[in-house]
């Protein structure tokens, strides 16, 4: 496998990049490891693929879990907000697998990719920022968790990425507003 990366970076690859990842209120800065081919050192242009096998595996996990949350009662979360965050993902996953596999066009295999990708990290953010107290923890808990890990190890989100997120969330939290100090104001200054 090594020996394939030298030889993809020697004949016109990048494998390396940096994006920014903006999350519901914190943006990162996250290192991604993927191949950008160069076309004639003018244009460049990322190579996005998926393994078919990886992701009719990634659509299993998602029917078994959507299998596990139905229920006869109704949704089993807030406004069955989780129920519909899995259910998006089903119906991307389906989309894509369809779309992709059927359609010939290389141009609109590219296209589906990137809007399944930017559609996995929309539901990714709106699950790591949804309040605890949502989530009737007898009964969904589990399911939640193992819907983010899903997500987590599907996307390949690195520890380092969430931990950091975790952090600076707190950290805001807890951050108290300033009092303003009588008879003194500068123009243009705010307070956190």
């Amino acid at each position: 496998m090594e020996r394939r990366w030298s030889s993809i970076r020697q004949d016109g690859f990048i494998a390396h990049g940096h994006a920014l990842w903006v999350g519901p209120k914190v943006v990162y800065r996250v290192t991604i490891e993927t191949t950008i081919m160069l076309d004639n050192g003018e244009d460049v242009m990322w190579v996005a693929a998926i393994s078919k096998s990886k992701l009719e595996a990634f659509q299993h996990e998602i029917q078994s879990l959507l299998r596990a949350i139905d229920t006869p009662t109704g949704p089993r979360s807030h406004d069955g907000e989780v129920e519909a965050l899995i259910r998006q993902v089903q119906q991307e996953v389906n989309h894509v697998l369809g779309a992709n596999f059927a359609d010939a066009a290389v141009h609109h295999k590219g296209a589906n990719i990137e809007s399944f990708a930017t559609s996995l990290l929309n539901v990714f953010g709106l699950l790591t920022s949804m309040p605890v107290d949502y989530v009737d923890t007898s009964l969904l808990m589990n399911e939640m968790l193992r819907f983010y890990v899903l997500l987590r190890k599907f996307l390949g989100i690195p520890d380092g990425v969430q931990h950091a997120r975790n952090k600076l969330a707190l950290a805001v939290l807890s951050m108290k507003d300033v009092d303003d100090a009588p008879g003194i104001c500068w123009d243009g200054c705010c307070s956190i």
